[in-house]
Parts: C-alpha cells; sequence; structure tokens
C-alpha cells in the first residue's frame, strides 16, 4: 500500500518500531519518522499492526499519535489484525481526538 501511495505522488510519513523497515521507504521517497506522535499532525494515519498492546502503544501510549492533545489526524485509519474488543476500547480515544472512528467487525 505504501508504494503504491509513493508511486502516486503522495507525500507519505513513515514510522516502523524496527527502523530499518521504515527505511526501505524513505529511499522510495517517503519521510521517515522516529515514532508515531511525529504523524499527529498528517491528515489521515494508517495503523498496521498485529497485536492488541501494539495498537494501545501506537494510539495511546507516551509516543502515540493521539499523545499529543493539542494535535490530532483527522482521520485514523485502522488495519489491525486485532480483536474486535481491542479495536473497540480504541475507538472511544480515537473519537475523542477529534478524528473519524468507524472499527470493522
Amino acid at each position: 500500500m505504501a508504494k503504491r501511495l509513493i508511486a502516486g505522488a503522495n507525500e507519505l510519513h513513515v514510522t516502523n518500531r524496527t527502523r530499518s523497515r521504515a527505511e526501505i521507504l524513505g529511499e522510495l521517497g517517503a519521510r521517515v519518522v522516529d515514532n508515531p506522535l511525529d504523524l499527529a499532525d498528517c491528515d489521515v494515519v494508517f495503523v498496521m499492526v498485529s497485536a492488541d498492546a501494539q495498537l494501545l502503544e501506537v494510539l495511546n501510549g507516551p509516543l502515540g499519535v493521539l499523545a499529543n492533545e493539542d494535535v490530532a489526524p483527522r482521520i485514523v485509519i485502522d488495519c489491525s489484525t486485532v480483536s474486535t474488543s481491542a479495536s473497540a476500547t480504541h475507538a472511544k480515544p480515537v473519537r475523542c481526538a477529534a478524528a473519524n472512528s468507524s472499527p470493522l467487525r
């Protein structure tokens, strides 16, 4: 998905817990940032993680995309492979941060 966004001349900012994985996309034109908090001022943020605890960390952790109460993405799209209860639990903080949230079940 990221490669297609870059190929379409979209501005793309990426982060990954393993920075070398994000740097591969940086070589293609994406801007690599240090942590999810650095994405807070983006209009749209895609989240793709594989565990409930990772979703909590990426969204609401100390360096999470929603950690700054003054700045939040307009839209957070969660494409994670997590439990439905984790999606529902995290939807409330996303809504409170003035973002759109619609967990799929």
